[in-house]
């Protein structure tokens, strides 16, 4: 059973309405031409006219006809994960992802995510063949995680309150790295899955658009990380150069977020100035920000941003996504680098972990 969200559902029927009813039924979207016969032998087409939302269009062309869950596939003895790809697929207002004063404590949010795992391994040892951290594409990966939606898997990769270990954080990391990718339109999955990935959009900006909406609708505490914040002003920085080498106007997706907000005018500087525009390593804390030409005379800046937001009740980790987008203006293309890669046979990764990463964002020559 494939998971299929309401969404994708939607923007299914807005360009083929087909079903099959007990008396051989063909429904159509053509609210225009519509006719409705009706008669004594079952097997004669009755055609409906069937209207549409606006609502239910707009919210189609949100969310991609994609089955995305094929990429976070489990163990076939264990009942099959959707959690994981429910975070690319369904708006956050349906879900309940969007922080509200009714979630639950961030320390129970790991404490959770700490008793489903445990479970999890326990299921599967019960089968005779216990949690394998090197399975085929993944797949004991993402059983163990699969029931954990994108705040939990940031409790276990910040290791929240001391109760993970650190493949389990890297596991965490590497998934969470995996649902951002699809988001942002760039593949990230099993190299055997590669050829059925669709991106949400035939622009790459709006797919990198879409990969913002993403990020903008993660919880409070993965907000608060360096990793995060430069993640977003990445996405934003490519996403404006693309947008501009596609002839178009970029819209303005300034994030709210001030460290956010700094670092991407720091990357900035690095822009039109080769001597500039290189990141090196990954850019998980502060000091990983303050080590990196481009953001040289942005120090003092840093650490009052980094004061304001400690001084927040929302919990502030340093651990977040390890990896940054850059765009190839002489190639066209977009990729992740210094991103984490899955040790397990058969994936297919972006650009591996490196002591010296281009940060590309000239779009201009």
């Amino acid at each position: 059973m494939s998971y299929i969200s309401t969404a994708t559902t939607a923007y299914a029927n807005t360009l083929s309405l087909t079903t099959q009813r007990t008396v051989s039924s063909r429904i159509t979207a053509d609210t225009s031409k519509q006719t409705t016969k009706s008669t004594d032998n079952a097997s004669v087409p009755i055609t409906d006219i069937v209207t549409i939302s606006s609502q239910a269009k707009d919210t189609a062309k949100a969310v991609p006809l994609n089955n995305l869950s094929q990429f976070f596939a489990g163990r076939d003895d264990m009942p099959q994960p959707y959690t994981l790809s429910d975070e690319i697929t369904n708006q956050p207002e349906v879900k309940n992802l969007t922080a509200t004063g009714g979630q639950k404590p961030f320390a129970q949010v790991a404490l959770d995510a700490r008793a489903s795992m445990d479970t999890q391994y326990a299921a599967m040892k019960a089968t005779g063949k216990p949690f394998d951290i090197n399975s085929w594409e993944g797949k004991d990966s993402n059983t163990l995680m699969g029931n954990l939606d994108r705040r939990s898997l940031y409790a276990v990769s910040s290791n929240q309150g001391g109760l993970f270990t650190k493949d389990e954080q890297q596991t965490a990391q590497i998934i969470m790295g995996q649902q951002e990718s699809l988001a942002l339109g760039l593949y990230s999955g099993p190299t055997s899955k590669a050829g059925a990935y669709v991106a949400p959009f035939a622009s790459m900006s709006d797919n990198i658009k879409n990969g913002i909406n993403f990020l903008d609708n993660v919880s409070p505490e993965e907000k608060s990380s360096v990793g995060w914040a430069a993640e977003r002003a990445s996405a934003q920085i490519v996403y404006e150069n693309l947008a501009e080498t596609e002839g178009k106007t970029p819209e303005n997706l300034n994030s709210e977020n001030p460290l956010a907000k700094l670092i991407t005018t720091a990357m900035k500087t690095g822009q039109h100035n080769p001597k500039r525009g290189w990141t090196t390593g990954f850019l998980t804390t502060d000091d990983d920000l303050k080590r990196q030409t481009w953001f040289k005379g942005f120090e003092t800046q840093l650490d009052q941003v980094m004061k304001q937001m400690q001084e927040k009740p929302t919990n502030t980790p340093t651990s977040g996504t390890l990896s940054t987008l850059a765009f190839d203006p002489a190639t066209g293309t977009v990729a992740k680098v210094g991103s984490f890669s899955s040790a397990t046979a058969g994936s297919a990764t972006a650009n591996e972990p490196g002591a010296s990463l281009p940060l590309k964002l000239d779009a201009k020559k």
